[in-house]
């Protein structure tokens, strides 16, 4: 950060430029043959040895000091005539003095034109003299004018004025800065008359003139200081003829400078978290050791890094554009066109050699990023731009800024600083809800701190505290809202669920979000984002399932942000994930992407959503991203599903903040228009094995349940089967545990079937075992009691699903198997398969047989919507089809006849229940009538010749290969004699 002095520096360059003598012709063109240049410490202005290149004793090299006398000598080329007249007429000279080299016009007071026409400037504000040769009247020698601090024009940073001799009038040098580029200084003279025949100029500065500051040395010791000239001729103007000249020593003690800057960091806030207007001042004490000692070094390079925790805010970006290097005009003396919207703060320099405020109120600019790394510090970069249109001036410098990637802690650097003197650089960025910065988001005290370097080479360091001692104890309050599109029962709505926090709250960093049971997903048909597409945030588009919409960044107004929702494959523990990508585009800055992932699971028993995040990110290259808000809308058609009960239910959510606080919030939901939902699943049960229907035989269970598209979902089914069957659960071979069953963690030994269930909502089956599980009830004192066993269907495919069954015993001492609490999800079909035989938990009943006449089973179906089905189901069995008979007569003697339909090809067997009547066998064809006579046995005669009584029924058997024996009995009959 420099300091700029116009018009003394030209003014200084003339003096200072070291000697460099150029070899005088008797004859030549146009053009300087001598050129000396430089400060110097003793000098004879008339007479005697002068401070030239060939002195090199009397030059002044103490760096930063201020030389006696600041020295600009050159002569043109003249002629072999008498008078030594020049070959040709000078019009326009310009100097440059070496870089560092300064001339301070605030060291005196100053002269105003009308004062110097009049012959009547002050005194003090003589700086110089100035012996002039020229040819006039015939005459030629050196005649002095004294020079004097002018009050220059407005756009001119210095100007010196003088009274021309011999002719009058008056010659102006008008100073400059080379703020395009190394900021050295310069002086011109403009329209030098030719009426004279200009040969030789001597300026003679006063460098302690005014308060002993007039002119100073560079802080930097690089050796020898060159000056430079150029000349112009009314005989051929605009054609300059440049020269240099060299110190033949340079400036020395640069490590004895006086160089302590400071640090200080304000806000306009002490609040925590809070977006805060910064005010960095970076103060250089100028000349401590009094003004006749060397002054302090100039700056060179400053790093200052603000307090722990104050870090970019996002909310900054907000409207945020960036200015380009072309725009800032760096190196060049065009205009500033930074846009309005780049504009972040002010900036005010103050340097002793302007006057005070001369550089105040500039603007600080965001410059456009070069770069996507946060520590390179060309992604985040500041222009620093002040003007002064009274001073001729343009300040314009270049910061980096490096963000810490893990903690957001900033740095900024400005290096290579102009040479000047700079007391005061003060950097004041915008506060309000868009400020570009946020303060620590704990109380405390930090410190800023700053390293900085001189062009004399010493280092320094300096700090200074910063702190926060309000809002202290942050809450966490978030909010959370969610809701359907359509309440209506069973439809397919979008989805919304929405989080939010307080300016000041502590960060969110994970959202645990359980939906009510029925609200669910339908993934099937939807291609899933492969895992490392998913972690790069590059899935393609036919996964993408909603949207996401973000606010960061502290303040009332943080910076909004959308992106996508995309489905995925299994992740961190679920069967579905989801991969939520925000292009995180702010203002100026293109960041990347931002990516959070979610797994989706699914509760084994109410088969009820949860989605449950990674934790947030909470920093991206280098700025805290202070996330203020998230909402999720899952919009694509056919993704989600209503539940068709309409009860009221409950969207829940934990919140997790980034500090370790939870919250749990929820929001009610519930359905309509339940009651319009049909309800007709179809059940259908068949006993399976051959040779498992007669009494004290295990039978095994094939049961399927159906149900159209569009209606209520089944809440629980109740089947109680004939009293044919019973339950044997001693025959199981191995029991799961209660403990276990509650598990789902049951032994293999206690599988007794099989399970599988379809649904439009996933992709393929769902199966798994049945396991047999040990019943327990508990009493009012919290003891278990053994009761029947219950069934876990443990079902598995793209979802982990557990379905409970209790088992019973009514009171007409009928087998009630109860599945309660199904999950409000639709199912196409259900088919479970029960063991029999070895290990089969049904038994056929004392005395019974499954294949004597129908096995019929009590179904009773209850919507998710209240409904009811109910329906009696005849058993399906693997007995041969019944025969049918045709007809039954009593004949005389106790004889029966029997006609029958064998209803296939098979053998037929009839005979009396009660061994009364004798029996017969015949193999028959299909559909073939058979019509037999059974005769009474002997002990059916005996009673028929006693005048007895005697009652009997006609059993028909009927065998088909590969089925068990049916069996079909007629009503009782009172034989004749």
């Amino acid at each position: 950060m420099r300091t700029f002095r116009a018009g003394r520096a030209a003014l200084v360059a003339a003096l200072i430029c070291g000697a460099f003598a150029l070899p005088q012709t008797a004859s030549a063109d146009f053009g300087v043959s001598k050129f000396d240049a430089g400060v110097c410490s003793q000098d004879s202005e008339t007479g005697g040895t002068q401070c030239s290149r060939d002195t090199p004793n009397l030059f002044f090299t103490t760096a930063g000091g201020h030389p006696q006398f600041g020295i600009t000598d050159f002569k043109f080329n003249t002629r072999s005539d008498l008078l030594g007249s020049p070959d040709g007429n000078v019009k326009d000279v310009h100097v440059d003095l070496p870089v560092g080299l300064s001339v301070n016009p605030e060291a005196t007071p100053k002269c105003t034109t009308a004062q110097l026409q009049a012959r009547a400037c002050p005194a003090n504000s003589r700086v110089g003299v100035n012996y002039i040769t020229a040819i006039s009247t015939n005459v030629a020698a050196p005649i002095p004018t004294d020079v004097y601090n002018m009050v220059q024009p407005d756009g001119m940073p210095a100007r010196f004025g003088m009274s021309v001799p011999v002719v009058g009038g008056e010659i102006y040098l008008d100073g400059g800065v080379a703020w395009d580029g190394d900021y050295h200084e310069s002086f011109d003279i403009k329209d030098i008359t030719d009426a004279i025949g200009l040969v030789e100029t001597r300026l003679v500065f006063d460098g302690r003139a005014g308060d002993g500051t007039f002119i100073t040395m560079p802080s930097q010791c690089a050796g020898p200081q060159t000056t430079g000239l150029y000349v112009d001729s009314h005989q051929n103007p605009g054609n300059y003829l440049h020269y240099s000249t060299t110190t033949p020593v340079g400036a020395v003690g640069c490590d004895r400078l006086p160089f302590s800057p400071g640090v200080s960091v304000s806000s306009d806030t002490r609040r925590a978290g809070a977006p805060a207007g910064v005010t960095i001042d970076v103060t250089i004490p100028q000349n401590p050791n009094g003004k006749d000692q060397p002054n302090t070094a100039t700056l060179k390079d400053a790093h200052v890094t603000l307090p722990a925790g104050m870090a970019l805010n996002p909310s900054a970006a907000t409207g945020l554009q960036a200015c380009t290097d072309d725009q800032l005009g760096k190196g060049t003396k065009n205009p500033v066109t930074c846009p309005a919207a780049s504009a972040i703060g002010t900036v005010d320099f103050e340097t002793p050699v302007l006057p005070a405020g001369t550089l105040s109120r500039g603007t600080v600019y965001l410059g456009k990023p070069l770069s996507g790394d946060p520590t390179s510090g060309d992604e985040y970069r500041i222009f620093l731009v002040a003007d002064s249109p009274r001073y001729g001036l343009s300040i314009r410098l270049v910061g980096h800024v490096v963000a810490d990637p893990r903690t957001g802690q900033l740095t900024t650097s400005f290096t290579d600083n102009p040479q000047v003197p700079v007391s005061l650089v003060r950097v004041s960025l915008r506060g309000g809800d868009h400020a570009t910065l946020v303060n620590p988001q704990t109380c405390g005290t930090t410190n800023a701190s700053a390293n900085y370097l001189a062009w004399s080479g010493q280092t320094a360091t300096a700090s200074a505290p910063y702190t926060v001692d309000q809002g202290c104890d942050a809450p966490f309050a978030p909010t959370f809202t969610s809701g359907v599109s359509t309440t209506k029962a069973g439809a397919s709505p979008s989805f919304t669920a929405a989080f939010a926090r307080g300016d000041g709250d502590q960060p969110l960093s994970k959202i645990d979000l359980q939906m009510p049971p029925g609200l669910l997903a339908k993934p099937n048909g939807i291609p899933l984002c492969p895992d490392a597409n998913a972690a790069a945030g590059s899935c393609p588009a036919a996964s993408r399932i909603g949207t996401v919409a973000t606010t960061a960044g502290a303040g009332n107004d943080p910076f909004g942000l959308g992106g996508q929702v995309y489905l995925t494959g299994p992740y961190n523990g679920g069967p579905y994930g989801l991969s939520i990508v925000v292009p995180a585009v702010a203002g100026p800055f293109d960041l990347g992407l931002v990516v959070v992932r979610a797994s989706i699971r699914l509760d084994r028993n109410d088969a009820h959503v949860q989605v449950l995040s990674d934790p947030l990110p909470t920093i991206l290259d280098g700025i805290p991203l202070n996330v203020r808000s998230v909402k999720v809308t899952i919009d694509r058609a056919d993704t989600m599903r209503n539940p068709t009960s309409c009860g009221p239910l409950k969207i829940t959510t934990a919140l997790t903040s980034t500090g370790g606080a939870n919250v749990l919030r929820d929001a009610p939901f519930q359905t309509s228009d339940c009651n319009l939902l049909a309800f007709s699943p179809k059940t259908a049960i068949d006993l399976t094995g051959t040779t498992q229907m007669t009494d004290g035989k295990h039978p095994g269970i094939d049961a399927n349940v159906t149900q159209p598209a569009g209606q209520a979902n089944i809440r629980n089914v109740q089947v109680t089967l004939p009293k044919t069957l019973a339950l044997d659960p001693d025959n199981a071979e191995t029991l799961c545990e209660y403990a276990d069953g509650l598990k789902s963690s049951c032994p293999a030994k206690s599988i007794i079937g099989t399970a599988t269930a379809r649904t439009p909502l996933l992709p393929g089956t769902l199966t798994g075992p049945v396991y047999f599980v040990k019943g327990v009830r508990f009493n009012a004192r919290g003891q278990p009691i053994r009761t029947l066993p219950t069934l876990l269907v443990s079902l598995h495919g793209q979802v982990d699903l557990d379905l409970r069954a209790t088992t019973a015993v009514d009171s007409k001492s009928r087998l009630v198997t109860t599945f309660a609490n199904i999950p409000d999800a639709q199912v196409s079909s259900f088919h479970m398969v029960l063991k029999g035989g070895k290990h089969g938990i049904l038994v056929v009943t004392t005395g019974q047989d499954a294949c004597r006449g129908a096995q019929n089973a009590g179904v009773v179906a209850n919507g998710q919507n209240g409904k009811v089905a109910k329906s009696t189901n005849k058993l399906g069995t693997p007995c041969a089809p019944a025969p049918k008979m045709m007809d039954l007569a009593r004949l005389r003697h106790g004889a029966v006849s029997v006609a029958v339909r064998a209803p296939a090809a098979g053998r037929l067997s009839l005979r009396g229940r009660g061994r009364k009547l004798g029996s017969v066998t015949r193999t028959v064809r299909k559909n073939q009538l058979v019509r037999v006579t059974l005769k009474p046995s002997k002990s059916a005669r005996r009673s028929l010749a006693r005048g007895r009584k005697v009652k009997e029924s006609v059993v028909v058997r009927f065998a088909v290969k590969g089925r068990a024996t049916s069996t079909v009995t007629s009503k009782s009959l009172t034989l004749r004699r």
